[in-house]
């Protein structure tokens, strides 16, 4: 979340680097999988299944329209751009950086199932999700 970003950005930018120049990735290390996401999905009352990427352009892409959300980026689903970047993905490294976190302090624990309720009651507020009774 963009929040513990923030907040790790302004500890290591005020933190006594010394004088060499220090760079950091800045990612989240506590990350959950995408069906652990579903699931918190399905178990606040949505009915949300996987489909391959194949399956899903075949059978849903061609539904979205101008009123969709995803309408601005359906040109990239319709091109090969997602399977490339499905297929050439690279482990990006982010050890010193949770080294050099831990070290002056910042710890980062996300409640995940409370941060997804808050997005999904966005999405129903702006009528991307219909809401759940």
């Amino acid at each position: 979340p963009v929040d513990i970003v923030s907040m790790a950005i302004v500890k290591l930018s005020l933190s006594d680097l010394g004088s060499k120049r220090s760079y950091f990735n800045l990612q989240n290390s506590s990350s959950i999988c995408f069906k652990k996401y579903l699931n918190i999905f399905n178990d606040s009352g949505y009915s949300i299944k996987l489909a391959s990427f194949s399956t899903w352009k075949e059978l849903y892409l061609k539904k979205v329209d101008e009123k969709n959300a995803l309408f601005p980026f359906k040109g990239i689903y319709e091109g090969n751009f997602i399977e490339f970047l499905t297929e050439k993905t690279q482990v990006v490294r982010n050890e010193k950086t949770i080294e050099r976190l831990k070290n002056i302090g910042f710890e980062s624990t996300t409640d995940y199932s409370k941060l997804i309720k808050l997005y999904m009651n966005y999405f129903t507020a702006i009528n991307f999700l219909e809401a759940i009774n």
